[in-house]
């Protein structure tokens, strides 16, 4: 009786080039379950904020429902790019071999990757709002478009197919710029914004300025946590681009983002007080009390 035939080994090129399954798709359905987490809180932050605030600007509820549908997208494309790698490619048996970029994943970065410049660009316009200047919000402005551009220019790379291995070699100075720009956009919004909230602050009433010590920490809070996330995707990037940690943290980048532009919106809702005489705060007109913080008369962001 024939022995059978010994298993041919992989090629070395290939095999050095290989992913780590184990500690690849651990990570990329750890990073999917923090996604779908706060799609979720996101989705109930959506549904409170319109049951809050209907007398809120059109254009302001216009992008609240934008934001919330990218996340529809991204989420089910990010799924369907979990699903191909953890089930449809997980059997392939052949020796070294490199997972495909599924056909999800372009669209997942497309989606993904334009929440956070949308939330940055709103943000910007607060900072012009409060200081009547333009070359902050002009900079951020210019940073989250070119962000965006390299973005698309990834999310489109993707639906040209190949390996991923081979996507991240060919894509990755674009991919460590975006997260760079971000990151970088993120940290020039929250020092402005403290700064223009700060540099008020000695010309409000003794009440108001309780309200803005905490649209301080409000907006060093949401900042750092969105800075944080994208420096930890970053750093995956960098150091382990050979599995998917870098994209299990990618994929709920965006939701931060999401969630931290709804909680500081309806975070207002905490304000709300008794009207006896009313304060002028940058865009926005806030009762004022002796027993109470101000509450907003108009629904605009705390920052």
């Amino acid at each position: 009786m024939s022995r059978p035939s010994p298993v041919p080994s992989p090629n070395p090129a290939m095999a050095s080039h290989r992913i780590d399954a184990n500690r690849s798709i651990g990570a990329l359905e750890i990073g999917a379950a923090i996604m779908i987490c706060l799609f979720g809180m996101a989705t109930v932050q959506t549904y409170n904020y319109y049951r809050r605030y209907p007398n809120d600007s059109r254009w302001l509820k216009f992008l609240v429902a934008l934001v919330w549908c990218l996340e529809v997208g991204h989420v089910t494309s990010a799924s369907s790019v979990i699903y191909a790698i953890t089930v449809t490619q997980y059997e392939d048996p052949r020796p070294g071999r490199q997972l495909r970029i599924p056909t999800g994943l372009g669209l997942s970065v497309v989606l993904g990757g334009a929440i956070a410049p949308i939330v940055q660009t709103y943000l910007a316009h607060r900072i012009y709002v409060l200081s009547k200047k333009m070359y902050i919000p002009a900079l951020c402005w210019v940073v989250a478009l070119a962000s965006f551009i390299l973005n698309t220019l990834c999310g489109a790379a993707a639906f040209g197919g190949g390996t991923i291995v081979n996507f991240g070699n060919h894509w990755g100075s674009y991919i460590t710029a975006v997260l760079g720009l971000g990151i970088c956009v993120d940290g020039l919004l929250t020092i402005s914004l403290c700064y223009y909230l700060r540099h008020d602050r000695a010309t409000q009433f003794r009440r108001t300025v309780k309200l803005t010590d905490q649209l301080m920490k409000w907006t060093i809070e949401t900042g750092l946590v969105t800075s944080v996330t994208a420096f930890i995707a970053l750093i995956l990037w960098v150091t382990v681009n050979r599995n998917f940690a870098w994209l299990g943290a990618l994929f709920f980048v965006a939701e931060t983002f999401a969630n931290a532009f709804l909680a500081a919106l309806n975070s207002r809702e905490g304000h709300r007080a008794a009207p006896e005489t009313v304060v002028n705060w940058p865009s926005t007109q806030y009762r004022h009390t002796t027993d109470s913080m101000p509450a907003p008369l108009v629904s605009t962001s705390p920052v």
